[in-house]
């Protein structure tokens, strides 16, 4: 029971806050809509428009390594170009795993900028990042730690705005934006219409 209300309570704080800004719900809902889409091509109700692609590696003193993208895309109609559809970039996926622990990381985009960021470390050291951006600005940042036994239930979780982020967390923003950007990179080397 006590679980379940500060899990209860965790959800309620986080749906308040994010509810106070216009930003971050606008984000959350474009979120929900293209997971549902990814959900109903998983499921074959809808045609898949979806590139993967898995590299292999083994690292010296690291091991066998494993990432594996996703990228999800919609096909938009063109009218003033001789291409009929342009594809254009939701969501993307990765995962991978260091030395026995599991990551896996998720990017929302909307024009081919990231908008929001989710990260999640399996490991003795379970935790959740979460970054909502407007124009590479960030607008939210969470971090969630949680217990390594089964990386659910939740320790302790910090918030910050763009006014209150502090400068430890400039790295991992960076990070977020880089890697967003070698993503679109390749998906436009993929884009095949």
């Amino acid at each position: 029971m006590k679980k379940f209300c500060l899990l209860f309570l965790s959800s309620l704080l986080s749906i308040s806050l994010i509810s106070q800004n216009p930003t971050v719900m606008k984000i959350w809902q474009t979120y929900n809509t293209a997971k549902s889409t990814i959900e109903a091509q998983q499921n074959g109700d809808i045609p898949e428009d979806h590139y993967k692609f898995i590299l292999n590696q083994n690292l010296p003193a690291v091991g066998p390594q494993t990432i594996t993208y996703d990228l999800y895309f919609s096909l938009v109609e063109q009218y003033d170009d001789d291409d009929f559809y342009e594809q254009e970039i939701n969501i993307a996926q990765k995962s991978y795993n260091i030395a026995g622990r599991e990551f896996t990381e998720e990017y929302l985009f909307e024009d081919e900028k990231l908008i929001y960021f989710f990260y999640k470390e399996y490991s003795d050291n379970c935790r959740e990042i979460r970054i909502y951006f407007d124009n590479e600005e960030v607008v939210r940042f969470s971090e969630t730690i949680l217990n390594y036994n089964n990386c659910e239930d939740i320790i302790s979780q910090v918030e910050y705005n763009k006014t209150n982020l502090p400068s430890d967390y400039d790295e991992t923003v960076q990070t977020a934006l880089s890697d967003a950007n070698f993503i679109v990179k390749i998906f436009i080397l993929f884009n095949v219409y």
